[in-house]
């Protein structure tokens, strides 16, 4: 705080003699004495964009203003061009902007590393182009950041009346709400490697994909959209996306009338999905993503859905189906493609030598069912 309340006396005289906000200091440095590519020279000079008169507390003001409706996901601060810039500009260094040209020419060369432009917070440092300063922020301690701004701004706005007398008391004796750091609802299901070696085809992701598809599209009426796929060194995710519009979750009643039918189990289980969609006059719009992450050593996979947009009750009681009832459906459908007698049941899986591949939120509900059955499921 001293060295803030020594630096904007010397701020405040620059705002009012309206000297250039970023001057032109040209200071080269050669390479061969530093071990650096760059010079220290600014861009062209931008002048100020406050009133020649402007107090300490207005520059800190409109600070905390400037960078409340600041688009940090779109765009990075560059101090050096005295101008945000687009976090495009560096994706791929050969189509830097002109105003980029040394980046451009030294990343091309391989004389630097391109810059991190994907990360939460994006602050190019004005002496070494290709370096984001703020490369270490998290996304949890940017979105704290950007709150405690926004706080600000809000305060500063607010003491305009009264001449800010409490804006600096405000700002630095209080704290906005805590943020809910939570991820949307998530629930997941695991085809563990015991399950795995057991089916027949060995193209095993691809009946792991029909089955999954089977439940959703043909037993629940839910069409699948693909979203993105994506590979890395351990295996495979797929994303896709889905619309909830009945409780279909709410199968008690139905399932009693389709009991003895002589259908086999996807087109009862389809039956029933249909008398929902028919019957039910609760409409939901809840859209949410599935995710089938396919790993190695050993082979597995794990099928997760997460809220995108929509009813969170809705999708919470949706989710407890899912990782109930669906359990069943899974183990069913799976020993179709199985050898004979070699599917393990639910019950008997044993997942020890099974880590997930991420730790998830406190919303995630994970579970293997134990000791129950299809009828006592359906009943």
């Amino acid at each position: 705080m001293k060295t803030v309340r020594g630096a904007l006396p010397a701020v405040r005289e620059l705002q009012a003699a309206a000297v250039p906000a970023v001057p032109a200091v040209p200071v080269p440095v050669s390479p061969a004495a530093s071990g650096q590519w760059w010079d220290a020279s600014f861009a062209a000079p931008r002048r100020c964009a406050l009133p020649p008169r402007a107090t300490a507390l207005d520059v800190v003001g409109g600070f905390f203003e400037y960078y409340a409706a600041f688009e940090f996901e779109r765009l990075c601060v560059c101090p050096w061009l005295g101008a945000p810039l687009a976090k495009e500009a560096f994706a791929e260094a050969r189509r830097a902007p002109p105003e980029l040209r040394r980046y451009r020419d030294h990343v091309v060369a391989g004389r630097v590393m391109p810059l991190r432009h994907a990360t939460p917070l994006v602050v190019q440092d004005p002496f070494e182009h290709n370096v984001n300063v703020a490369s270490a922020i998290g996304a949890r301690f940017a979105a704290e950041i950007r709150s405690l701004i926004r706080f600000a701004a809000d305060a500063y706005a607010a003491g305009k009346a009264d001449g800010h007398r409490q804006f600096l008391r405000t700002i630095l004796t209080r704290r906005p709400p805590p943020l809910d750091h939570r991820g949307p609802p998530q629930f997941r299901l695991h085809v563990y490697p015991r399950m795995v070696v057991t089916l027949v085809d060995p193209d095993w992701k691809s009946t792991v994909r029909k089955i999954v598809f089977t439940i959703f599209e043909k037993m629940l009426h839910i069409k699948l959209g693909k979203v993105e796929e994506h590979l890395d060194s351990d295996g495979k995710k797929e994303k896709y996306s889905g619309t909830l519009t009945k409780t279909v979750w709410k199968r008690r009643p139905f399932s009693a009338y389709h009991a003895l039918s002589d259908l086999d189990f996807e087109e009862r289980q389809a039956r029933i999905t249909e008398d929902i969609l028919k019957l039910d006059e609760q409409m939901w719009n809840i859209e949410f993503h599935l995710v089938l992450t396919f790993r190695h050593a050993p082979d597995r996979a794990m099928i997760t859905i997460a809220l995108h947009a929509g009813d969170k009750v809705g999708f919470r009681n949706f989710g407890k189906f899912f990782v109930t009832m669906m359990q069943s459906w899974l183990t069913v459908l799976l020993k179709q493609h199985a050898r004979p007698a070699q599917v393990p049941d639910v019950t008997s899986v044993d997942d020890s030598d099974v880590e997930d591949d991420k730790p998830y939120n406190d919303t995630v509900i994970s579970m293997v069912i134990k000791n129950s059955t299809l009828d006592k499921q359906e009943n």
